[in-house]
C-alpha cells in the first residue's frame, strides 16, 4: 500500500511496514546467448541440466578456470543466495509478446517467483511495456507505436489486463509498472 501522512509525503509500505525498493532488472545470460541475434531465452525458463532448478537463481557459479563448464570444484551458488545478501528485494520484470501484440505468459514461472518471495523475500514490478519498442501494439518495428490508433490502443489495454488478470492474487507482485523510461 501507499501511506499518506499529513505532511504530504508518501510512504510504500509492505505487510504494514515501511518498504524501500532494492531492486534490478534481472537476467541470466548463458554464454554465447544475445538480445541481438534472437538467442536469448527467457531467464526463468532456464534448465539445462534438467535438475529442477532454474539455472540462474539456484544453479550458477563461477567458472574459475574458464573452460565453460561446471568442475567438480566449483561449487553452485545460485544468484538467489547472492541477491539476498546484496540486499536486493525487488525484480522488475516484462513480459513478451505474442505475434499481433498479445499478452505472453511463457515466460514466467510462477511457481519460481513465490519462492523468491517466500524464501528469499524477493518481490515482483510486473511490467508491460504499453507500446515501447512496438510491445504490446502489435505495430510494425519501423512505422512505432501510434499511440492514437484505436486498434493499437486496444490491444495495449488487453495485454494489460491480461498481465493483471494472469498475476492479481500472486504474494509476489508488489505493483504493476506501465512503460519503460517513461519522460512525463
Amino acid at each position: 500500500t501507499l501511506a499518506k501522512y499529513q505532511n504530504g509525503h508518501w510512504q510504500l509500505r509492505v505487510e504494514d511496514r515501511p518498504f524501500v525498493i532494492q531492486g534490478i532488472t534481472y537476467a541470466s545470460t548463458k554464454i554465447g546467448e544475445s538480445p541481438h541475434d534472437g538467442t536469448l531465452r527467457p531467464w526463468m525458463t532456464l534448465d539445462d541440466n534438467r535438475n529442477g532448478l532454474n539455472d540462474g537463481m539456484f544453479d550458477s557459479w563461477v567458472d574459475a578456470n574458464r573452460n565453460n563448464r561446471r568442475d567438480s570444484e566449483e561449487t553452485a551458488v545460485g544468484d538467489a543466495r547472492l541477491l539476498q545478501a546484496a540486499g536486493v528485494n525487488t525484480i522488475r520484470v516484462y513480459h513478451g509478446q505474442l505475434p499481433g501484440g498479445a499478452y505472453d505468459p511463457s515466460g514466467y514461472d510462477k511457481e519460481l517467483m513465490r519462492k523468491l518471495n517466500a524464501e528469499y523475500g524477493i518481490y515482483f514490478v510486473m511490467g508491460d511495456f504499453l507500446g515501447a519498442y512496438t510491445v504490446g501494439s502489435g505495430a510494425a518495428w519501423d512505422k512505432g507505436t501510434d499511440y492514437t490508433d484505436p486498434a493499437q490502443r486496444e490491444r495495449m489495454k488487453k495485454s494489460v489486463e491480461a498481465m493483471v488478470r494472469d498475476h492479481k492474487d500472486e504474494p509476489y507482485v508488489l505493483m504493476w509498472l506501465l512503460g519503460n523510461e517513461n519522460q512525463h
